[in-house]
């Protein structure tokens, strides 16, 4: 069984500031994704509008680090709002994914989590992966997935009702659909959108792709059109108690955290600004 000081599941922008930290700190870090990109709902759910803190810059930290390099790159930045930053999906999976490249962080792709077993002070992690289900054992578990991989394979969790997406669109007006919660207006009539959707018990992407479909043929009327559909729905998670258990996993999302995964680095490393962990 290959065996590691932290094992973290989820390259979002928490798992790769971790994942960097603990690997410069000195520590065998493996850092488990399901998807062949780093991101998380950047990138996979377009949560790309993001409210970054004045201090985070001159913050001197990975954080600071990884966005500055997203910053300065051509088409980083999609838009810049009073209190936001629009930034480019692409350009931040290809920044994370240069990072860990020159990183010691063992990172492994395409890999799911099938079972979690907590023995004494490790962890016993099994993943499906490419060539078949594979064990693995460390000291610290970190769940860094968004969507509570982890965490739901030990604790009983329950999804909020937070059924929204982000896709972006081609429109030479401002585009109409009942379900638009927000709208930001890029160049070349290009339009970041959010979209509420109604969702009973099935499952969250069959809901979001008939939403699509709706705003489809509302972008068609309109003679605009969907350029790029996300991978996902945003999902939020609780605890069904309303407490995180002591032999938990180290994360698990907060329903404000989605508009703040730059700036809130709190469960990956502590930097002085508006937003203390």
């Amino acid at each position: 069984m290959e065996t590691f000081d932290t094992i973290i599941y989820g390259a979002s922008w928490y798992g790769v500031v971790r994942a960097l930290k603990a690997a410069r700190e000195g520590h065998n870090i493996a850092l488990f994704h399901r998807y062949g990109f780093p991101g998380g709902f950047l990138s996979t759910a377009f949560s790309v509008c993001q409210y970054v803190d004045d201090n985070l810059p001159d913050s001197n930290t990975i954080s600071s680090e990884l966005y500055q390099d997203i910053l300065h790159e051509k088409g980083g930045i999609l838009k810049f709002g009073m209190s936001f930053v629009l930034m480019n999906p692409e350009i931040i999976k290809m920044k994370l994914l240069h990072h860990l490249s020159q990183s010691s962080v063992h990172l492994l792709f395409y890999a799911v989590p099938a079972s979690v077993k907590k023995k004494d002070s490790s962890w016993e992690i099994t993943f499906y992966q490419r060539e078949g289900l594979k064990d693995y054992a460390c000291q610290t578990l970190v769940d860094a997935s968004e969507n509570v991989s982890l965490e739901r394979l030990i604790h009983p969790v329950e999804r909020l009702d937070h059924n929204v997406y982000h896709c972006f669109v081609r429109s030479v007006r401002k585009p109409e659909y009942e379900g638009i919660t927000d709208c930001i207006k890029l160049e070349d009539d290009r339009w970041w959108i959010s979209v509420a959707f109604e969702m009973s018990s099935e499952d969250p992407s069959l809901a979001m792709h008939r939403s699509l479909d709706c705003l489809h043929h509302a972008m068609s009327s309109q003679n605009g059109v969907i350029q790029l559909v996300p991978m996902q729905a945003e999902s939020l998670y609780r605890f069904k108690d309303g407490k995180k258990p002591e032999n938990s996993p180290f994360f698990i999302s907060e329903a404000d955290d989605i508009k703040r995964i730059v700036l809130n680095t709190s469960k990956g490393e502590k930097h002085d600004t508006k937003n203390p962990e």
